[in-house]
């Protein structure tokens, strides 16, 4: 197990409780990690997953306890761009070629197909209602006063009727969700659900009762941060009735611990979204890698792969990832290149339909996802390219053949 010890001999561990294994599993592992001179972060009750810091020469000592079922290295992960951004003060006229590969322009219709009650209804209350559809971003936060953006409820101390809620992971009295320094998590955020926007995935998300979840794990100089934070972001996203999870992120490690993590979300009826990576490489990164995790490349404008893709055997599907056009904070612009901004567009994608298509298993809308992805170089799956470049009408196509998304009269 590969450790990552700090100046002060501690380490950083991710640990697993059977909580099944005995009654006493809990306090058993709280004892021996603060008998030992370390302590616990946080305890993710519903997984069991203890996030804790102990001296390097206590992990055998951990490993042993009655009650640890596995312990791992809580690893770094990173956002997942390039560093060739450009900032625009207004709109740019090749703004829209993303929605337009991924059949998600203003020429395709998806009809609402489910029957939403009225308290989802409304344009400016879709989180406070447990009938909307759920969108979490776990990355950055977010610009919320962006005047493209659906959140001017929150910046303006209407709590109780907004579009979007968050939360910071730690938790920091300096910082906050909704008025991010740091501009990738608002990019994403745009690609997704920017209102009445060309290059948006969900202009119309105000009308159809989308609710965005921005869980901030970066901070303000976009550095790494622990998959432990990405695991109780996710977990408060899920308390909250998340269906859709974006994470724009990656990292090189190998778990067990995450692998069974992603298999209970998926269980769960949820569904994660990832960044296959930009280290050109061939090569597994996590989360993406894990099974149960939808696992996106990019491609540009034309088609062809990112330069900078990471290729496996684990990508699933293809989206627009090269100067891809945006927010940026302070109502601009900007366009910027990655798997992160690929992955942005599989997640509008999937909340355009399964938003409409609610009755809809997490499987099936996958299923359907892969199955009528664009195949590239006359294949039917490449590690490059995954099933091929998403098309989000097919998709929906797939849901209304499935007959999970029926028409109501």
């Amino acid at each position: 197990m590969t450790l990552d010890e700090d100046e002060d001999g501690m380490v950083e561990l991710l640990v697993q409780v059977d909580v099944s294994a005995s009654e006493n599993a809990v306090d058993n592992v709280l004892e021996a990690v603060n008998g030992c001179g370390g302590y616990i972060e946080e305890y993710l009750t519903r997984v069991g997953i203890m996030e804790v810091k102990i001296p390097i020469d206590e992990v055998e000592y951990i490993q042993q306890t009655d009650g640890v079922k596995r312990v791992e290295n809580n690893f770094l992960v990173y956002p997942t761009e390039r560093g060739d951004t450009r900032r625009f003060l207004k709109l740019q006229a090749t703004q829209d070629y993303g929605v337009n590969m991924v059949q998600a322009n203003a020429s395709y219709t998806f009809t609402s197909f489910t029957r939403r009650p009225q308290s989802a209804s409304s344009t400016t209350d879709a989180c406070s209602s447990s009938e909307s559809f759920k969108v979490a971003i776990i990355d950055s936060g977010v610009d919320a006063d962006h005047r493209d953006s659906p959140c001017h409820n929150y910046i303006h101390n209407v709590n109780d009727s907004t579009n979007c809620i968050g939360k910071i992971f730690p938790d920091s009295p300096s910082e906050t969700w909704h008025r991010s320094t740091t501009n990738h998590g608002m990019h994403l955020f745009g690609i997704i659900g920017a209102v009445d926007q060309p290059f948006s995935m969900n202009p119309d998300s105000q009308s159809v009762g989308i609710c965005y979840m921005f869980g901030r794990v970066f901070n303000k100089d976009g550095s790494g941060i622990r998959l432990g934070k990405v695991f109780e972001a996710v977990e408060w996203a899920l308390e909250n009735r998340a269906k859709v999870i974006n994470m724009s992120l990656s990292g090189i490690y190998s778990s067990s611990i995450g692998q069974e993590y992603f298999d209970n979300i998926h269980a769960a009826g949820a569904i994660t979204v990832a960044s296959a990576g930009n280290t050109n490489k061939e090569e597994y990164r996590l989360p993406a890698a894990h099974r149960h995790v939808l696992s996106v490349t990019g491609v540009d404008a034309n088609k062809a792969l990112y330069s900078s893709s990471t290729i496996n055997d684990m990508v699933d599907i293809a989206a627009p990832g090269v100067n891809t056009f945006s927010l940026g904070l302070d109502n601009t612009y900007t366009t910027k290149s990655g798997s992160s901004m690929a992955t942005a567009f599989v997640t509008g994608g999937i909340t355009k339909i399964w938003s409409v298509c609610r009755r809809c298993s997490n499987k099936i809308v996958v299923d359907c996802l892969l199955a009528t992805a664009e195949e590239v170089g006359g294949v039917a799956y490449s590690k490059k390219f995954g099933h091929g470049i998403m098309k989000v009408h097919d998709a929906y196509r797939c849901l209304v053949s499935d007959g999970c998304c029926r028409p109501r009269y």
